[in-house]
């Protein structure tokens, strides 16, 4: 080991396990990174004199009491993720933490969060987690996962204005009203809710990447001014009208299969779509796709027409205005058609 080197980058990656855990049991004041994962771990109490600790990862164990953290108040970054842990009143005493990561544990009560106001990145998906209002006072706060749980009220996220990153899936979402206060979003998931209005995506005008999948959405005129769109997932919704996306000129990528869409034509101007997915509609016309000369990946099928005419007019064209090389799936349209 050179003397040069800091130890408490690179102890984590080059000690051995063993050699990890017992230098951090005898308090070793040059370990401040310690890493356990997946080493069926289950008794953090001789982390509880590791005072120095300012970056602690133990995902994937079988922990379930993390109370003997409660004295490392130096930490900054702690992931207790995929472990059995119920109760994180510890957290009360960690208020330096700037990344917490708690996912998939047996969490329902996150009120001790109210103490940790530093924290930057928050993942606490995949628990059994009802109320966040613990969330008000962590305004400093720029990527937030609180997927998967059993929230149906999102609203004291107006408090959150520096949030960049933010994933509400597979939630009871039904009103998201509270995203006008949140402008700074860049990236936002709220799929498998029951959304129905997105008016107020409107004022979000940063957000680059959005995922509204398996709601109840017919409307998405509000989308017509974020010009700065370049990943789109409106799947599974009840969406006849696509209008709008005409003025969405930076997608890259749109998923709109399964929806009742019949007219694709406002598609002829997106000239960026790398990736487009429209299986499941109610499409005849694919003649607006002609000249998409950027199109790499293309899902139609299960449409009126499993091969209708401009289904051949659009292989044909692409077929010469693209290398075969660059499309590589076209929804096996080559194979129905048997093509030459």
């Amino acid at each position: 080991m050179r003397k040069s080197q800091q130890p408490d980058v690179w102890q984590c990656h080059l000690l051995s396990m063993e050699s990890l855990l017992s230098r951090v049991r005898k308090n070793d004041p040059e370990i401040k990174v310690a890493r356990f994962k997946n080493i069926s771990l289950r008794d953090l109490s001789f982390l509880a004199k590791n005072t120095n600790l300012t970056e602690l990862s133990v995902y994937d164990n079988i922990i379930e009491d993390v109370s003997a953290l409660c004295f490392n108040t130096t930490l900054t970054s702690l992931d207790v993720g995929m472990n059995a842990i119920g109760d994180i009143s510890f957290l009360r005493s960690n208020t330096t933490l700037k990344t917490l990561r708690i996912y998939i544990n047996y969490i329902t009560d996150i009120s001790a969060l109210r103490h940790n106001t530093t924290l930057t990145e928050l993942n606490i998906r995949d628990n059994g987690i009802t109320d966040i209002s613990a969330l008000r006072y962590s305004t400093t706060l720029t990527s937030l996962n609180i997927s998967k749980n059993n929230i149906s009220d999102l609203s004291l996220l107006h408090n959150n204005t520096t949030l960049r990153v933010l994933d509400c899936s597979d939630n009871h979402i039904t009103d998201i009203s509270f995203l006008r206060y949140n402008t700074n979003l860049h990236t936002l998931y709220l799929d498998n809710n029951d959304i129905s209005d997105i008016s107020v995506l409107s004022v979000n005008r940063t957000v680059t990447l959005l995922s509204l999948r398996t709601n109840h959405i017919m409307d998405i005129s509000a989308l017509e001014h974020n010009d700065t769109l370049k990943y789109l997932t409106l799947a599974e919704n009840q969406i006849s009208d696509i209008s709008s996306l005409r003025f969405n000129t930076s997608l890259t990528t749109l998923c709109l299969y399964s929806n009742s869409i019949t007219d694709i034509s406002a598609l002829s101007e997106n000239d960026t779509l790398e990736k487009l997915y429209i299986s499941h509609n109610s499409i005849s016309d694919f003649s607006a796709l002609c000249y998409n000369t950027t199109l790499m990946s293309l899902t139609i099928h299960v449409n009126p027409n499993e091969v209708p005419f401009d289904a051949y007019k659009l292989t044909s064209t692409n077929a010469a205005n693209l290398p075969k090389r660059r499309l590589t799936l076209f929804s096996l349209l080559y194979k129905q058609l048997k093509l030459a």
